[in-house]
């Protein structure tokens, strides 16, 4: 199925624009925002900045190894990249998925981070710095499993949009 799709993408600072990025397909609530470790401060004051999140701590890598990632949850957005900041060396950008309308709940970024964590760990294209792997899936009920489903489908669209392919 080759559909078109659009992105819109929003550059909070024009002279830093590799740095800080919030881009979104408008027709769906899933906002990404991409940031440098030097931005987190930067994003915690954007709207949603500070919404429920999941989220991706990647480093570059300079040659051809795999390139390392953490997959996180967050109560309050970038807030929660401050302590990465310190005891987390390793990543140099961040991508942080967030609800425009703030609607992800405790169930559904544990179920988001639970997968994403699996995915990523079953690639082969990544090394995971999570220490602790999610074994057991978060009991999301069948009613809200399409919605979450949804949310996955478009976090990957947006990954991709980024040229992360998982």
């Amino acid at each position: 199925n080759n559909m078109q799709r659009v992105v819109t993408y929003l550059y909070p600072q024009d002279k830093n624009a590799s740095n800080l990025k919030v881009f979104q397909d408008r027709t769906n609530q899933i906002k990404a925002f991409y940031f440098t470790r030097d931005y987190i401060r930067e994003v915690e004051q954007l709207e949603s900045g500070k919404n429920y999140a999941v989220y991706f701590l990647f480093d570059k890598t300079e040659n051809e190894e795999l390139t390392k990632v953490y997959v996180g949850q967050s109560k309050n957005g970038s807030y929660r990249m401050q302590n990465h900041n310190s005891n987390k060396m390793f990543w140099s950008f961040c991508l942080m998925f967030v609800t425009d309308n703030n609607s992800f709940d405790t169930l559904t970024i544990d179920y988001l981070e639970y997968y994403f964590i699996n995915k990523l760990g079953d690639s082969g294209k990544y090394i995971l710095d999570n220490k602790a792997m999610r074994n057991t899936e978060p009991n999301v009920s069948i009613y809200d499993k399409p919605t979450v489903d949804s949310y996955i489908s478009q976090i990957e669209f947006l990954l991709k949009a980024e040229g992360i392919n998982i």
